[in-house]
């Protein structure tokens, strides 16, 4: 975790973050040289980029650090305690991540969330009802912070006194999408949310940044779990990644699902189904709330409601 104080920025924290402005990932050849040269980072950093024992950009970096905290955004190079090692374990890992809240919820029990920014009324109930269970179970939640699923994850997890992770595809200092304000702000002041990005503050969102995104949401836990998508979304991608990452998944359908040609292709090649899990149960009633004692129940519309029972311990699910 590197501070803005110049002090103790060592040279190999500045290494690494000038790797990463030059669009450096980790990539297993880099792993390979290192091994086979018996090099640190640094001197690959040397390696690649002689310039770098110049005093004008030792004193740009440094600059930057110090820019970083003026945004209360803390910098997590990939030989800081800090940095998750699930996330050194990918083939194209950052060599810094930026991040803003809570830092030590990434050594927290979690479990990754992904789906539609268009959900139905079934996928939005599902998802809402089982980030609830991950918070009143002690694990963190882990989205991207867009509007849809995403969004539901972390304010169910929120509202349920639970801890919540969103990795975003821009800079700490743009908030996308507008509608999740709420949930940004949140990060300079609740300890139960951190915000994490691989990009510098001050870059904006861009369309091709959020496939690069995924990666790192699959990343960060051992299991993620599907709510609803089309067979070309970003929840998809989310969950080849992951597979290629030899995670678990999880995937939720049901036959009010409304857009789930994705879930659906993954159920059909062997992806294990949440909706056995959770049990759901659909039935209709006429009064304005049913009678129960200890279920909640989400309505669906047109006089019918739904339930869920968690059949299993968010633990057996890793």
């Amino acid at each position: 975790m590197i501070t803005s104080d110049e002090t103790k920025v060592s040279f190999d924290a500045l290494c690494c973050l000038y790797l990463h402005l030059k669009n450096i990932v980790f990539l297993p050849k880099y792993h390979n040289i290192m091994e086979m040269r018996n090099w640190s980072i640094t001197q690959l950093a040397q390696s690649l980029f002689p310039q770098l024992q110049r005093q004008e950009i030792i004193t740009e970096l440094k600059q930057k650090i110090k820019d970083y905290s003026k945004s209360n955004v803390i910098l997590i190079t990939i030989l800081d305690p800090h940095f998750p090692q699930k996330l050194k374990d990918i083939n194209d890992c950052p060599f810094v991540i930026f991040a803003k809240g809570n830092i030590n919820l990434l050594k927290q029990k979690n479990i990754s969330i992904v789906g539609t920014r268009n959900p139905s009324k079934i996928s939005i109930h599902a998802c809402d009802y089982f980030s609830t269970q991950l918070a009143l179970n002690n694990y963190t939640t882990i989205s991207g912070m867009a509007k849809g699923i995403d969004s539901v994850a972390h304010r169910a997890s929120l509202h349920y006194g639970g801890n919540t992770i969103g990795v975003i595809a821009h800079g700490h200092n743009h908030v996308y999408p507008k509608e999740n304000f709420d949930l940004f702000k949140l990060a300079n002041c609740n300890e139960s949310v951190l915000l994490i990005s691989e990009y510098e503050p001050n870059i904006t969102p861009r369309r091709y940044f959020f496939p690069r995104r995924n990666r790192i949401i699959a990343a960060l836990s051992q299991t993620l779990v599907f709510f609803e998508g089309s067979i070309k979304s970003g929840a998809i991608s989310s969950c080849n990644i992951a597979i290629n990452q030899n995670k678990n998944i999880y995937i939720f359908d049901h036959k009010y699902s409304s857009n789930n040609e994705g879930g659906k292709k993954m159920l059909f090649d062997g992806a294990p189904n949440l909706d056995e899990i959770l049990a759901t149960k659909t039935f209709f009633c006429d009064t304005k709330k049913p009678y129960l004692s200890s279920k909640k129940y989400y309505y669906l519309g047109q006089n019918q409601w739904v339930s869920f029972n968690l059949k299993a311990q968010p633990s057996n699910l890793l």
